[in-house]
C-alpha cells in the first residue's frame, strides 16, 4: 500500500493524503492495507478506487451504491458523484440497476446508514481528487478531508482548492515527488523558522509558514 500523510493546517484541521493511483476503502480491522479506513459498519474493504492517467474508476467489492444506484461492475467516476458503501439494512439482495434514493429532510445522511462520500476533482490544473465525507462517520484517523494525490495538491481559502483553508492569503502548491512533499507559494515560505523562496522541500513534522497560514506534514499508518 503507499503511503499515508496527514496535513495539520491552523484554522482548518488535518486531512488525509494519499498519494498513487490505487486505493481501498473500508472499515477500520487489523489490516493495514486499507488506504481509506472509515469507522462504520463495513467490512474490511468494500470498494476500490483506481487512477487511470485523468480518470478515477470505482471498484466495488462490497454492497456499493453510485448516486443512489447499485453497482457491480467497475464504472469511471464524475466530479459530484455520491458513493454509499456498506450493509443497505435490508435482508434481500438489491440487484444491479436498483436506485436508493435519499430520505426527505435527510441533505446529508444516506438512508438506512450508508456510509456516504462525495468526490470531486475541484481543481482544473490538477489531477488530484478529493473525497468529503457526507454521513456522520469518520475516517481513522479522523480528517476533515480525503485528498487522492496524482500529482499536485492545492491549499487555499477558494472552493477550487483540495485543501480548505479560510486563513490563506494565496493558494499553496504541494508537490509529492520521490517519497517526500515540497511546497511552492509565489510569497515564499518559513521552514523551521529559515526563509526559503521557490520550491521548497517540507520534512515531516517541521511547521511550515506560507500565505498566511501555518501547517505541518506527518506519515502515518
Amino acid at each position: 500500500m503507499a503511503k499515508r500523510w496527514m496535513i495539520w493546517i491552523d484554522g482548518a484541521g488535518g486531512f488525509l493524503l494519499l498519494p498513487g493511483d490505487d486505493w481501498t476503502m473500508g472499515g477500520c480491522g487489523e489490516s493495514d492495507d486499507v488506504a481509506i479506513r472509515i469507522q462504520g459498519p463495513l467490512a474490511r474493504r468494500e470498494a476500490a478506487i483506481r487512477r487511470r492517467g485523468a480518470d478515477y474508476y470505482l471498484q466495488p467489492l462490497g454492497t456499493l451504491f453510485l448516486a443512489g444506484r447499485r453497482e457491480e461492475r467497475p464504472t469511471i467516476l464524475r466530479h459530484g458523484d455520491r458513493i454509499s458503501i456498506g450493509n443497505p439494512g435490508t435482508p434481500q439482495r438489491l440487484p444491479q440497476g436498483t436506485i436508493v434514493r435519499p430520505t426527505e429532510g435527510t441533505a446529508e445522511a444516506h438512508p438506512m446508514g450508508l456510509v456516504t462520500l462525495e468526490f470531486t476533482q475541484p481543481h482544473p490544473l490538477s489531477e488530484s481528487a478529493r473525497l468529503q465525507l457526507l454521513s456522520r462517520h469518520r475516517t481513522l484517523p479522523h480528517s476533515e478531508g480525503i485528498v487522492l494525490v496524482a500529482d499536485t495538491c492545492i491549499l487555499g481559502a477558494t472552493p477550487r482548492c483540495h485543501l480548505r483553508a479560510p486563513l490563506a492569503e494565496a493558494e499553496v502548491v504541494l508537490i509529492f515527488r520521490g517519497g517526500s512533499w515540497e511546497c511552492r507559494c509565489a510569497s515564499g515560505a518559513e521552514v523551521a523558522g529559515q526563509d526559503r523562496g521557490g520550491r521548497v522541500e517540507i520534512p515531516p513534522g517541521v511547521a511550515v509558514r506560507t500565505a498566511g497560514l501555518s501547517f505541518s506534514m506527518e506519515e502515518i499508518q
